[in-house]
């Protein structure tokens, strides 16, 4: 009958010990790397809602169309509203008030569904403005 060495059973062992090591090692940075994309996904979720509360609302939409409206409100001469949609036709538009208009429209957070600008004369220009809720 033959006996097994010793040394053998303890070779195997720190075999066995070593690739457990090496497997819990991998497993341990695998999780830290999920841990981050959790974290960065949680971040990027509360800035989905964020922008959603924001561009979502419709009262707040509507409250800044009215602020708008009450700012261009001396150049309007047709307005129409149809479902979600409010179309704004200004004209006789200087260069200076030109300038407040697309910088209020563009700076005040609107949804803008179509914007035209077209020179009348020449110092005065017309636009068509289409506003979403």
């Amino acid at each position: 009958m033959s006996r097994v060495n010793p040394l053998y059973v303890l070779l195997l062992l720190v075999v066995l010990l070593t690739v457990l090591i090496w497997q819990d090692r991998k497993i341990e940075e695998r999780v830290v790397q999920e841990e981050r994309r959790l974290v960065e996904l949680e971040r990027l979720g509360k800035r989905v809602v964020a922008m959603k509360n924001y561009w979502g609302d419709r009262k707040l939409q509507e409250r800044r169309i009215n602020q708008f409206v009450n700012f261009v409100s001396r150049f309007i001469k047709k307005r129409e509203k149809r479902g979600g949609r409010l179309k704004l036709s200004l004209a006789g538009i200087g260069a200076h008030d030109a300038d407040r208009i697309v910088s209020k429209l563009l700076n005040s957070f609107l949804k803008v569904g179509n914007l035209t600008i077209e020179r009348s004369d020449r110092e005065k220009i017309s636009m068509e403005v289409e506003l979403l809720f």
